[in-house]
């Protein structure tokens, strides 16, 4: 969807590349570093972690607020890439 608004932004073949790796870094930071962090504290093998299983990481490292923050901070990111989706696919329009 990138190249929908290249016509838009000022020397993209410049700022695309540059965006796609600050992009890039960002979201392997905000993987990498609350996952080690979980794996580090939480009692349970990492092997036995299931689907949802970082809110129940939350809750033991900090409690049932850090699990509920989990919990609402997913929801909001799917419904932040739900509506991303739609303002690329109805800019096609």
């Amino acid at each position: 969807s990138a190249s929908i608004f290249a016509g838009d932004v000022k020397e993209p073949g410049k700022a695309f590349p540059r965006a796609m790796f600050g992009a890039i870094i960002l979201v392997i930071a905000c993987y990498l570093i609350p996952l080690l962090i979980g794996i580090g504290a939480s009692t349970a093998d990492w092997r036995d972690w299931d689907d949802g299983y970082f809110e129940v990481v939350g809750r033991e490292l900090a409690g049932k607020w850090l699990g509920v923050w989990i919990v609402c901070a997913a929801g909001i990111s799917n419904i932040s890439l739900y509506c991303a989706e739609m303002a690329s696919d109805s800019y096609q329009l």
